[in-house]
Parts: structure tokens; C-alpha cells; sequence
């Protein structure tokens, strides 16, 4: 899944829309236990602010109900990852321990 470039997308609502895609990708992909990294998207947004930022306000406050929509999509994101991430070291701990614990049981043999 690659980040999407704002250079590619001179429109924002189209760099909206990509970013969008992108973060539905990476639902998708948690949905599978695969965290991607997001290093970087960060700055794809930023663009996007400043762009928005530089409209007049009525085309600015045209994007408030989209800009928070994308806000609290990752922010939901961010804490489906962060679930994810516990479970996936829950699951690591617990392997863990069993492979101890087997380790252990081979060595009373």
C-alpha cells in the first residue's frame, strides 16, 4: 500500500479521497492481524490542511465536515492499531510462556 502523493493529486478533494483510500486499505490490512506503516502520512495531511488553509473561507469551512470525518477516522485507526498491537503481544507473551513451559517439561524427561 503506498502513501499517497500530493504532487499526484493538485485537487484536494481528490487528495482527500486518496487519503481516504488509503486509510480504508489500512483497516483492511488490520483487519487481517498486518499493521502497516504509516510513517509518513502525517505529512500527507499536513499538505492537505495547508492547502485547505490557503482557500478562501468559504471553500475552507466546505471541508470542515469532510476534515473531521477524517480525523475521526484515524483517530479510529490509530486505536484499532493500538488494539491490534496489545493482542498481538498478548498473543506473543503467551507463546512465549509456553514455549518455557515446554522447554521446561522436556528438561524433567
Amino acid at each position: 500500500m503506498k502513501l499517497p502523493d500530493p504532487q499526484h493529486y493538485p485537487k484536494s478533494e481528490d487528495l482527500l479521497t486518496a487519503i481516504g483510500d488509503y486509510i480504508n486499505n489500512a483497516h483492511a490490512s488490520l483487519a487481517e492481524n498486518n499493521i502497516d506503516e504509516l510513517a509518513g502520512l502525517d505529512t500527507v495531511v499536513d499538505t492537505l490542511c495547508a492547502r485547505i488553509i490557503a482557500m478562501t473561507a468559504d471553500e475552507g469551512r466546505a471541508f470542515e465536515p469532510k476534515l473531521n470525518a477524517l480525523r475521526d477516522r484515524l483517530d479510529q485507526l490509530q486505536q484499532d492499531m493500538t488494539a491490534t498491537k496489545q493482542a498481538m503481544e498478548k498473543e506473543l507473551h503467551e507463546l512465549n510462556a509456553r514455549q518455557r513451559a515446554s522447554r521446561a517439561y522436556r528438561k524433567d524427561d
